[in-house]
């Protein structure tokens, strides 16, 4: 951060921490709600040091429950959820921990409708919390981009990513971003169908989930709002302190030429002070997770609209802390990335950024399975589906769980296959894909019973897409037509002895986080 930036980020944070809001004021209880009825019953008492926020200042509540906030007439009050309480959810399972202070409501003019005028401040606004036993190990599922441009895009959703988490056990489901690919008004059927899956959910504000004729970013996510409530927040399960935010900066409706405007991954300064205020409520014994739309960093692209631009300033904030997790959608691939000082990190700690691809894959593309659903492989040779996060205390490790497919479904060998003539066998690589595969990943092969090789990582096209796009150009999105490296590649040359006749391939890989994956194969040598 140069000299520059660093004071005017200072100055603002002075000024949001000094003057916040100026007049207006909201006090109210959060209470344990011990009948789950919603309302305060005598008897009901306050909790207290729960952390409430009006998207800027983070106050914690007193013995009583009790909590005093500024506001202004655009402000989204919240509670950040404290592990071993539950929050209200409504029909749709939707997480009620927030109240929208918009008197006024949102512009009238925009396609998808906004927040209705509010109307004035309750006399005590209060927040019911149920108590829970507070669970030291849990698991959520965690997915990106479902993104459904239509219904139809909305039953491949539910049939293909919904029903098959119905067999996973979860604290709670979280989407990070492009719930729905423009067509706001999908909101409603992508909810029913998340819905089913009986837990808490929770979303995530991406560049598709936009009201695209906002003048600017602070009216980008009215429809999200009214639906979601605030676009950056933050909740607790266990030693896990789980931040969500919104890094997507809209320039607006673009008036010259009338038609949407560019954003890029940027996290706004009222966000960075606010999420300074928020961690200082957090002790050093949580594992920080922070949960956006557009990577920190990408391994893939340098693009200010697939890397957080600002995100030297989001550093300096995280720099101490002992443990950290981020997580991210937005690239339509699986990428984990530790980062380290290419990326602008300097903190000592690890710091791993892990994307889990996409639920709908390269856009609900592809030829139809059996069940008339769509293949919808990943840009970078992945398959669509979901990853399970398992925490336990500060730690924590993940799997990625292919659409439909078994669990131990983790690697593609994408060469050799078929039949291979002999000359070819000189030309001919063995290439692996391993789908949650890093940088710090160990991967050998062995054919036959010979002796075990190590393969190495290289960033190229998946030549198992480029064989899928040559075979089925009129059914994939035209995204996916557009050469994608992989980071998760391992390429060993193929012995030039073999004998003709049938060989075993067995491809053996382990991540950094211990966990071992298999994957074997039959090809066969031209006799």
């Amino acid at each position: 951060m140069n000299l520059f930036k660093l004071l005017i980020f200072t100055l603002l944070s002075i000024l949001y921490a000094t003057s916040s809001f100026a007049g207006q004021k909201v006090t109210g209880i959060v209470y344990e709600d011990r009948n789950g009825n919603g309302t305060r019953d005598q008897g009901e008492p306050g909790i207290s040091g729960v952390a409430v926020s009006n998207q800027i200042d983070v106050v914690q509540t007193d013995t009583k429950g009790r909590f005093n906030l500024a506001v202004t007439e655009r402000t989204i009050i919240f509670i950040t959820k404290p592990p071993g309480y539950q929050i209200p959810l409504n029909k749709k399972n939707l997480p009620q921990f927030y109240y929208l202070h918009f008197p006024d409501g949102s512009p009238k003019t925009f396609k998808f409708a906004g927040i209705a005028p509010t109307g004035k401040l309750p006399e005590s606004l209060n927040f019911p919390l149920k108590k829970t036993s507070k669970l030291k190990q849990f698991t959520a599922i965690i997915t990106g981009d479902p993104q459904p441009a239509t219904n139809t895009h909305v039953d491949y959703f539910r049939d293909d990513i919904i029903a098959d988490m119905l067999g996973e056990k979860a604290s709670f489901y979280l989407a990070l971003g492009d719930i729905v690919w423009d067509d706001l008004s999908l909101y409603g059927r992508y909810n029913n169908a998340v819905s089913q899956l009986k837990i808490p959910a929770y979303n995530v504000h991406g560049n598709h989930d936009m009201n695209f004729n906002s003048p600017n970013d602070e009216f980008a996510a009215e429809t999200f709002r009214r639906i979601f409530g605030p676009e950056y927040y933050s909740f607790e399960y266990g030693d896990v302190h789980f931040i969500m935010l919104d890094d997507v900066n809209y320039q607006g409706w673009n008036e010259q030429e009338n038609r949407r405007g560019s954003y890029t991954g940027f996290l706004s300064d009222k966000q960075l002070v606010w999420l300074e205020n928020d961690l200082k409520l957090v002790p050093e014994n949580k594992l920080i997770v922070l949960a956006k739309h557009i990577p920190i960093a990408t391994d893939l692209t340098d693009s200010p609209s697939n890397n957080i631009t600002n995100r030297d300033q989001l550093f300096k904030i995280l720099k101490k802390r002992k443990k950290l997790l981020a997580l991210c959608g937005h690239t339509h691939c699986t990428e984990a990335i530790k980062l380290g000082e290419q990326h602008g990190w300097t903190g000592t700690n690890a710091f791993w950024n892990i994307n889990p691809g996409a639920a709908c894959g390269a856009w609900w593309s592809g030829p139809k399975d059996i069940r008339g659903l769509p293949a919808a492989l990943g840009k970078d040779g992945s398959p669509n589906g979901y990853y399970i996060f398992e925490f336990d205390g500060m730690n924590y490790s993940y799997r990625f769980q292919a659409a439909n497919q078994q669990k131990n479904r983790q690697i593609r060998v994408s060469a050799p296959s078929g039949i291979i003539q002999q000359n070819d066998t000189l030309e001919i690589k063995i290439i692996a894909n391993i789908f949650v595969g890093d940088a710090e990943t160990e991967v050998n092969c062995q054919v036959d019973d010979r002796a075990v090789l190590p393969m190495v990582n290289q960033k190229i096209q998946d030549p198992f897409v480029a064989d899928y796009v040559e075979k089925y150009p009129d059914s994939v999105n035209g995204w996916i037509r557009s050469p994608q490296i992989s980071t998760h590649i391992w390429q060993a040359d193929l012995p030039k002895d073999l004998a003709g006749g049938m060989h075993t391939l067995k491809i053996s890989a382990r991540d950094h986080q211990g966990k071992i994956y298999h994957e074997s194969i039959v090809f066969e040598i031209a006799q």
